[in-house]
């Protein structure tokens, strides 16, 4: 309901939104972001006195001018606020429940005996075998450099045997897990996303569904239980190699024979510390595959949304290793 002019004022007209005309004062007028508003009717001034009234403030003109359109400003920034929080806590319920659905529906299958054992041999293959390279390499450069670094740190104030130690503790415990995972994100868990993402947006996953074969048991249950097989395995091969191109650099460089690296190894070293690389390496391969197939799963919007997706689960998946990796000292080593 438009208020009435006041009888004994004359309504200025206000300044125009790009491309218009000038408006009066007594009107509400929304321009992109922002509210104004003037308190020069009757209606308004009485609102506006209402507001104030008991806190000592008198606004007239001007003043009621910038407090009323400050007030709806604040207004809107608060309820856009809301809006963005109450969408990303929807969006964050979503993927907790669709993956907390998968990971059942992984058990059920597997726990069943349904799960293809083709489809997992194929998969360690894949994962394992066609991975091993590029493992070996970073495990290799992983052992050399901590060497190097080691040497010019020690080098005239510590001992050098203690090379051994760091270089072996270093390796074992963090450089081989969490590289030979972040490897395995780029090469595996990349490539996981862009296959069920470009089955689900071209309805390969609805035909599968109509014909009665279940994506989870053909799909899901082979890579997740191929991750769990194959990344150990890579992270014990990569915790051997490091180890040893370590020694062989610590060798060349500061002159550290093998039978003084290997003393200042085993000063230092746990049994439970091979258990505590193997345990990382069994948890980050369950977490690559199940977060890849399950950000796979919800693609949507063609080749666009294919490549946003697969963007999406590379950056999960390095989170969740390396929070997995900050969560494993307190837990097992204390």
């Amino acid at each position: 309901m438009r208020p009435r002019p006041d009888p004994g004022q004359t309504a200025r007209p206000m300044a125009a939104p790009p491309g218009g005309t000038p408006l009066p004062r007594t009107r509400l007028e929304k321009w992109g972001m922002g509210f104004a508003c003037e308190a020069r009717t009757p209606t308004l001034r009485g609102l506006l006195a209402l507001s104030t009234r008991g806190h000592g403030l008198d606004f007239q003109g001007e003043d009621a001018h910038f407090m009323v359109r400050a007030a709806v400003a604040g207004r809107l920034v608060v309820e856009r606020v809301l809006v963005r929080l109450s969408r990303s806590a929807e969006e964050v319920v979503g993927h907790a429940a669709d993956l907390a659905t998968l990971l059942w529906r992984v058990a059920v299958v597997t726990f069943t005996g349904r799960v293809p054992l083709r489809e997992i041999a194929g998969q360690i293959y894949w994962m394992g075998i066609q991975s091993l390279p590029i493992v070996l390499i970073t495990a290799m450069l992983s052992g050399v450099v901590t060497s190097q670094q080691g040497g010019y740190q020690f080098s005239g104030s510590v001992p050098l045997y203690v090379l051994g130690s760091v270089v072996t503790e270093s390796v074992i415990l963090e450089l081989a897990p969490v590289l030979t995972a972040v490897v395995l994100i780029g090469r595996v868990g990349a490539r996981i996303t862009a296959e069920i993402g470009t089955m689900k947006v071209s309805e390969q996953i609805d035909a599968m569904n109509a014909l009665g074969r279940d994506p989870v048991q053909v799909l899901v249950a082979p890579r997740v239980l191929a991750g769990i097989i194959v990344v150990p395995l890579l992270v014990g091969i990569a915790d051997l190699v490091g180890v040893y191109a370590g020694m062989r650099s610590a060798q060349m460089t500061v002159g550290l024979g093998k039978e003084t690296f290997f003393y200042g190894a085993r000063l230092f070293w746990h049994s439970y510390d091979l258990f505590y690389s193997l345990a990382k390496g069994l948890a980050f391969g369950f977490a690559i595959p199940v977060i890849a197939t399950h950000m796979g799963f919800r693609t949507q919007g063609g080749a666009e949304g294919v490549g946003k997706a697969t963007t999406a689960s590379v950056m999960f998946m390095t989170l969740a290793v390396l929070v997995m990796d900050a969560l494993f000292p307190p837990l097992l080593l204390q």
